[in-house]
């Protein structure tokens, strides 16, 4: 098959739908398909490549007349329309006949691939703006809620729409978000090779100075529960002792007039949690913090999937997860970490201390992760479920 994917962030990669194609793309190369990705993004040269066996094509965005600007009335809006018709004209300049077309709902990039029902589309759910809004408390203005008509409409137009969790499918679902249409589960995938490198946790790391660290990875911002965590430290260094807290990722939002990282960074002071802040690192330093951590956190109050807690147990870390994110389907009763209420500071204190006081418990626990993504999460068997999802629309055809 000839297979487009459409990915804005293809180029800047850190995590979200970025790094699903960057590790579903070649994958699905290495089973015979010629994969080409189309990245348009503000800013970017023209350019096309080979990143290994998958074609790039690198755009920037179209100029609209601001009068249009002006009518939609907000900066989300205006992006995600800006973005759709930068996609449509460059995939048409490609002159390449595509048999079948992978989009994302976030975004709205693909929302004119699908007019005239012209080549298959297949809208993967990554996390709609409209349903990231309502969890982050926000009351929705008319800009929200145009930009999230466009995504809408957006997947309302693809022949197969594929969720990376049952929750995400079964919110919009009650939200009549997807207007009545099922939505078929896969996974995203995780390129266990990236991460095979990080060495296991051992008896001989009792040795170190170093106090055990928890580590959090994502933005620090309201949606991400990093202010759940910040109040979980404070408890957990009164049961374990020394410990260390560390948050990697950059400021996202605000509360209560401060951007949210000084906010919460000002909570850890006022309460004295061990907490550590640091700033958006590459995903290639990534590894090293991952081989530094005893336990990895993912406190979110809602996320689709959440690629950190994958990359946590593809590099044989345990998991300690809310129960409203999506990785919490995978992590509940396998062994390789804990689910705990979503919110609850103390609860979720309660779930890491084993990992932090035993060395051994959290060994065995990473290893059971590292074995649930090679069973579940695969960059080849997920290209294998996706090649499925391919062949079921074109079929239908």
């Amino acid at each position: 098959m000839n297979v487009l994917m459409v990915c804005g962030e293809y180029s800047i990669v850190g995590g979200g739908f970025g790094s699903y194609v960057k590790s579903l793309a070649p994958a699905l190369a290495a089973r015979g398909h010629e994969v080409h990705v189309l990245s348009c993004l503000g800013g970017q040269g023209r350019r096309d490549y080979l990143d290994g066996p998958v074609w790039v094509h690198e755009r920037g965005k179209a100029s609209l007349r601001l009068g249009v600007r002006r009518l939609l009335g907000g900066p989300e809006a205006w992006e995600r329309l800006v973005s759709a018709v930068s996609c449509w004209l460059e995939q048409a300049r490609l002159r390449i006949s595509f048999d079948v077309v992978e989009i994302a709902d976030f975004g709205a990039e693909g929302l004119l691939l699908g007019l005239g029902r012209r080549r298959p589309i297949v809208a993967h759910l990554h996390g709609p703006l409209g349903l990231l809004h309502q969890y982050n408390g926000a009351e929705p203005g008319r800009d929200i809620r145009l930009a999230d008509w466009l995504e809408r409409t957006t997947v309302a137009r693809a022949d197969l729409v594929t969720s990376p969790s049952n929750l995400v499918s079964r919110d919009l679902r009650e939200a009549r978000w997807l207007r009545g249409r099922p939505a078929r589960t896969v996974r995203n995938p995780i390129d266990l090779e990236q991460w095979a490198g990080v060495p296991p946790l051992r008896e001989r790391d009792r040795d170190r100075d170093t106090p055990p660290l928890v580590l959090a990875v994502g933005r620090v911002e309201p949606l991400k529960g990093s202010d759940v965590l910040v109040r979980a430290a404070v408890t957990l260094a009164k049961e374990a002792g020394s410990i260390e807290v560390v948050l990697v990722g950059r400021s996202s939002g605000e509360r209560e007039g401060l951007p949210y990282r000084d906010w919460v960074r000002r909570l850890a002071a006022e309460i004295g949690a061990p907490c550590r802040f640091v700033e958006q690192v590459p995903r290639s330093e990534l590894k090293d913090w991952y081989a530094a951590a005893r336990v990895v956190a993912v406190p979110s109050l809602y996320e689709t999937l959440s690629m950190s807690g994958l990359e946590a147990m593809a590099s044989g870390r345990p998991v300690v997860c809310s129960s409203s994110t999506g990785v919490a389907e995978l992590v509940a009763g396998s062994g390789a970490g804990d689910v705990v209420p979503s919110g609850n500071a103390d609860l979720f204190a309660q779930a890491l201390l084993p990992y932090v006081r035993d060395l051994e418990v959290a060994r065995v626990a990473g290893e059971r992760g590292r074995r649930l993504m090679r069973e579940t999460c695969s960059a080849e068997r997920i290209a294998e479920e996706r090649e499925r999802c391919y062949r079921d629309v074109l079929a239908a055809r």
